[in-house]
């Protein structure tokens, strides 16, 4: 008995200790894309077009990423480009692979500007937002509506194809990244004010995770809400502070820090992140298909065949266990 419970303390006191993860990290600072594997060693490191932030899991165990000027596709074990890629557009700051084999990509142009383009790199559809600006990461919402954060002042919106901004709620910092949750709430990142937070469904803050407490938190902006409810977000080391904290932390739902990896010859200001160790309970089918009910494409049974193969584990999107909304205050998250 004693032995056993010996080995039971001992157990909790190295728990957090032992925590690693396989992930994938842009680096805006150096223009390149990391997978960071601290579970089976499949780590690589390419260089990428300038202004990459977002990225996404697709078919063919490829991540699609997002830069300046469009986005590439890279092969999830190696790094190495593949032949899709776009670049003729401008201030492109997401993209996301949609069902119908589309991608939606979001720019700072006129505003906020969203367009569907076809696998040649030609617009399908568009959709602006007049008098919004600072887009980062969106996300497609299970009712078509797009979920993403933009400034004057620092807020978090939901838009729907008609142009009509149907709700939004006051960030305390600069947006990054969102995230809808089953009961309607949302989290998101706050940029300079270095925190998570989860807000309902009437812009109320309702939970907040990370704060200036923590040593070496400079600014939250890409995060990935993990099956056992923790999350991990990239501590933005621009503005002057690079080398003067971690990349990456982990928080527990108590606010724990529980996971931090940094490394300053490797990387430079980390913007964004995919953890690829957590099973996600997102499916790109729920983000996807019904962006095509509101655009009268009619393909959902192909939109069913295309995803039925996909590698669960390696879903970009974030693994939901309540009922509530994050929003990353310098991000987004959706169902």
């Amino acid at each position: 008995m004693k032995t056993l419970l010996a080995f039971f303390l001992f157990s909790l006191s190295i728990g957090y200790s032992e925590i690693k993860h396989d992930f994938l990290a842009v680096d805006n600072g150096k223009n390149r894309l990391f997978r960071v594997d601290q579970i089976g060693g499949k780590s690589w490191s390419v260089a990428i077009p300038g202004g990459a932030r977002d990225l996404q899991i697709i078919p063919g165990n490829k991540v699609l990423l997002s830069h300046g000027s469009g986005a590439n596709e890279y092969d999830l074990e190696t790094g190495k480009q593949s032949s899709w890629s776009v670049t003729k557009f401008k201030d492109i700051q997401t993209a996301r692979r949609l069902a119908n084999g589309n991608t939606l990509i979001g720019s700072n142009q006129g505003g906020i500007t969203f367009t569907e383009i076809n696998s040649s790199g030609e617009t399908v559809r568009s959709v602006n937002y007049l008098g919004l600006g600072d887009l980062r990461i969106a996300r497609v919402l299970e009712s078509g509506n797009l979920l993403f954060t933009g400034s004057s002042p620092h807020q978090v919106f939901e838009g729907d194809f008609s142009k009509k901004i149907v709700w939004k709620a006051t960030l305390p910092g600069k947006g990054y990244k969102a995230w809808r949750l089953p009961n309607g709430n949302t989290w998101a990142t706050t940029g300079e004010t270095v925190t998570v937070i989860e807000i309902d469904k009437q812009g109320k803050v309702v939970k907040t995770l990370g704060g200036n407490s923590n040593v070496g938190q400079k600014w939250y902006s890409g995060f990935h809400l993990l099956e056992n409810g923790n999350i991990v977000v990239a501590n933005w080391l621009g503005h002057g502070q690079e080398g003067k904290g971690p990349h990456a932390v982990e928080f527990d739902s108590s606010n724990k820090l529980v996971w931090s990896w940094e490394d300053h010859t490797l990387a430079s200001t980390i913007t964004n992140l995919l953890v690829l160790d957590s099973p996600s309970s997102e499916t790109k089918l729920a983000e996807t298909s019904n962006i095509n009910r509101q655009f009268n494409l009619k393909n959902e049974k192909h939109d069913v065949d295309m995803f039925s193969n996909w590698n669960l584990n390696h879903f970009a999107a974030i693994p939901i266990k309540n009922k509530n909304t994050w929003v990353l205050v310098s991000g987004v998250l959706i169902r």
